[in-house]
């Protein structure tokens, strides 16, 4: 199967200078195979908590406090009230079972009952009343999970590929490379107060599921000359305007990543006038620089940081060991017992399109479709239980989905029957009934249109087709912004607002062939817009014509390529029409709205 491998407290605010960073030995390990430091800190938390009690009382400024609940991953929500969005920093997306646990009793007590896995392999938690954050904070941190800097002018969560160390095709396993550079950044004083957000990602191969070139950092494995390291990829982002990432130099030796990232990260804090936000994430100053300007700046960096006789206390060599075993390459023994599934036809299924077999003889990886990314707290339980019966190790996907790693074959149809009993059992993972979505108007302050609704629909429509199971990618965007990454999905939708004459409806624009190359990354290519209740029948129109016109085993994209956008484009004229309130009121109507569509922002924070 193909598909799925295609598939201190307050920083700058405070005086006293925390504790070097704890080199990593193991959180990304497999279940039982040795514990690892915390990532959190409950003084930390508890100090956190006076700050809510200062707000609340009035004594602490609203702003002031903003900044904070920002470094502890607090973020508003366009709800009015004192609600807040809570988002875990889950490197390289690995959830333990204790993890799971404690995210169902979040969900349960202080949440809606459910959690949402998201693009950047976090778990985030909705309409948390601010007296309740510190619990929440309290209560991930008694299964070593952090919130600390996962929003704000920060270094945020970094991703890894879900599969590494058991992929295949992987060159490095970098699981030692997203936990160290992890730890590195986390609560150092450098990375508090940064120009903008700082994005990381980390891949083990050229298929690149974590998409390094679309990262502040890219971490890409490669071998060069019989010389195994990485490729650092500098100054790639989404958002209004997309930039391919710049490659910093041939190879970079496993050793060499802590202190070139850290080099990297400070030329970008030095050089990045901080006057206008909205200009001053990396991707604009390799612009404003050249990529030969800023390589050398990075270079020069790294030569001084390696002279440090501080940096180099603090990091030894030693402290980025090279793994070549894979995480789990000596998983727990135990007996398997013969199992067959209460439904065949449904588990073969399953099998077909969720199960990949690991790197490591008679292992498998299976993954686990979570429509919208939505995670309810029975289900996080169950993934707990899995992950302790099983032995396994749980994954995130930048897909917002989950992958079970660790898996011998007698488990593959107990685990489904578990899984589908929890709704968890849907085949197809990862492919176009697979949709992708930022929680567009639904929670976020920047939002213009229903990205989740619309991502509903669009999956019901392609089942409905027959089209469920086409192997290519869908991503929303409710807003130009790119949370949902939308530029680099086979078909990508980003929220508009469509002006007809005086009036104000909601709508998508359709982008097409954005993916990962082995030349780097490919930008999905305007081609249409659609109103939002049509744009899901424009979707099955496209796909329609892939399944009937592709040639052979040809991929989306390069369908696209063969075709071209403009033809591609001008099939999809029908949909692309401006027609007044009179003529088709459904046009100025959102999915799931009861009411008129309206346009309302807020104050954005993760910009």
């Amino acid at each position: 199967m193909t598909t799925v491998l295609d598939l201190a407290s307050f920083g700058a605010t405070r005086t006293e200078t925390p504790e070097p960073p704890t080199p990593p030995t193991g959180l990304l390990d497999a279940p039982g195979l040795g514990a690892a430091p915390s990532f959190a800190d409950l003084a930390e938390i508890d100090r956190y908590e006076g700050e809510v009690l200062s707000y609340l009382a009035g004594d602490l400024d609203p702003e002031a406090f903003r900044r904070i609940r920002l470094w502890h991953g607090v973020y508003g929500q366009r709800q009015v009230t004192d609600v807040h969005m809570i988002r875990l920093k889950v490197p390289g997306g690995a959830l333990t079972a204790a993890a799971l646990d404690a995210c169902a009793d979040v969900a349960d007590t202080w949440s809606r009952g459910w959690g949402h896995l998201t693009t950047r392999q976090n778990v985030q938690f909705h309409f948390v009343d601010v007296r309740d954050t510190a619990a929440v904070l309290r209560r991930m941190a008694e299964a070593g999970v952090t919130t600390r800097e996962a929003c704000g002018d920060t270094v945020r969560n970094v991703t890894a590929c879900h599969l590494a160390g058991v992929c295949p095709l992987e060159i490095l396993d970098v699981n030692a490379a997203a936990e160290a550079v992890s730890r590195h950044f986390l609560r150092n004083p450098i990375a508090q107060n940064l120009p903008r957000k700082f994005k990381v990602a980390a891949s083990g191969c050229a298929v690149d599921c974590a998409l390094t070139g679309i990262h502040d950092l890219g971490i890409l494995a490669a071998q060069v000359d019989g010389t195994k390291g990485y490729k650092l990829m500098c100054g790639g982002g989404l958002g209004t305007a997309p930039h391919e990432a710049i490659l910093l130099e041939p190879l970079t030796p496993p050793e060499e990543l802590i202190v070139t990232a850290e080099a990297i990260l400070r030329v970008w804090d030095r050089e990045m006038p901080r006057g206008k936000r909205a200009h001053a994430r990396m991707k604009f100053l390799v612009a404003k620089l050249g990529a030969d300007a800023f390589r050398e700046k990075v270079l020069t960096e790294r030569e001084a940081l390696r002279c440090s006789a501080d940096f180099r206390s603090q990091y030894p060599d030693a402290f980025l060991p090279p793994r070549s075993g894979g995480s789990l390459a000596a998983p727990l023994e135990r007996e398997v017992v013969p199992y067959t599934s209460t439904d065949p036809a449904a588990y073969e299924a399953w099998r077909e399109t969720n199960v990949l077999e690991q790197r490591q003889a008679g292992r498998f990886a299976a993954y686990v479709t979570v429509p919208m990314g939505d995670v309810t707290s029975a289900q996080f339980r169950l993934l707990a239980r899995a992950a302790r019966d099983f032995g396994l190790d749980w994954r995130v996907t930048v897909r917002q989905n989950l992958v079970a790693r660790g898996l011998r074959a007698g488990d593959l149809p107990r685990l489904f029957d578990l899984l589908h009993g929890a709704d968890l059992g849907a085949s197809g993972a990862e492919r176009a009934r697979n949709v992708v979505s930022c929680p567009g108007a639904e929670t976020c302050n920047l939002a213009l249109t229903s990205s989740r609704g619309v991502a509903r629909a669009t999956t019901d429509a392609l089942i409905a087709a027959g089209l469920g199971d086409v192997p290519l990618s869908i991503n929303v965007s409710g807003c130009p912004n790119s949370c949902g990454q939308q530029q680099m999905a086979d078909i990508g939708l980003s929220g508009q607002v469509r002006r007809v004459g005086t009036d104000e409806a909601p709508g998508y624009r359709i982008l097409l062939g954005g993916r990962v190359t082995e030349g780097g990354a490919r930008f999905g290519q305007y081609v249409a817009k659609a109103p939002a209740l049509q744009t899901p029948q424009a979707i099955v129109t496209v796909v329609r014509q892939f399944v009937d016109g592709r040639q052979g085993a040809e991929t989306f994209g390069q369908w696209v390529d063969r075709i071209g956008p403009k033809e591609i484009g001008a099939s999809l004229a029908g949909f692309d029409l401006k027609r007044s309130k009179e003529e088709a009121p459904e046009d100025f109507t959102d999915w799931g709205a009861s009411e008129a569509f309206e346009v309302i922002l807020g104050r954005g924070e993760c910009a």
